[in-house]
């Protein structure tokens, strides 16, 4: 990768915000990329879904 690639990734990523926090209940960090304007979540990782799925999966191992 060049240094000009890497000037369009800053580029391109500039009116975003990356988030990053603790899953309630959980010892998972989750990081949102954030529209800075409109505070619009764009990606999620890991997404709803994956952590609905390992709530579920907590609760029936308790």
């Amino acid at each position: 990768m060049s240094d000009r690639d890497l000037q369009r990734i800053n580029g391109v990523m500039r009116p975003y915000t990356l988030q990053f926090d603790l899953v309630k209940n959980s010892d998972q960090v989750r990081i949102r990329i954030v529209e800075s304007d409109s505070g619009e979540v764009t990606r999620q990782m890991p997404s709803e879904a994956m952590l609905r799925v390992a709530a579920h999966r907590e609760e029936l191992s308790v």
